[in-house]
């Protein structure tokens, strides 16, 4: 993750199998870079619990996003808006994701997205500006 952030990588893909919860929690420092455009999260677990993804996510310049078997989390609140920040996204990909306990809905507010994928059965609200 180091390399990603230090030579300003703009594509990346994690594809990893986790067979139970590693005795470190997974930090997914990559929601944070600033310079990815293209950002594929794929893990074969049959616990998504396994990468809790932040609140929110910062990425000022990612445009594609493919995120499948992680967990959406929020503070205090039954929705959460993880996209909200991610101005120049227009293509997401939800696979086998799930809700913190908790969380009702997952919410998706960006006024540039023009491809959104979702499987399996997560409450979703969208809202385009």
């Amino acid at each position: 993750m180091k390399y990603v952030m230090l030579h300003n990588v703009q594509q990346l893909i994690i594809s990893t199998t986790l067979n139970s919860k590693p005795s470190t929690v997974f930090r997914p420092y990559i929601f944070s870079y600033h310079s990815l455009t293209f950002l594929k999260v794929s893990v074969n677990s049959c616990d998504p619990s396994i990468i809790l993804l932040p609140e929110s996510l910062n990425m000022p310049a990612i445009r594609s996003l493919h995120l499948e078997c992680c967990t959406f989390t929020a503070s205090g609140r039954d929705y959460v808006e993880p996209f909200s920040t991610c101005h120049k996204l227009d293509s997401l990909i939800v696979e086998f994701c799930a809700l913190q306990n908790g969380v009702k809905f997952l919410t998706v507010s960006n006024k540039n997205l023009s491809k959104l994928t979702v499987r399996e059965r997560i409450k979703i609200s969208f809202f385009s500006d």
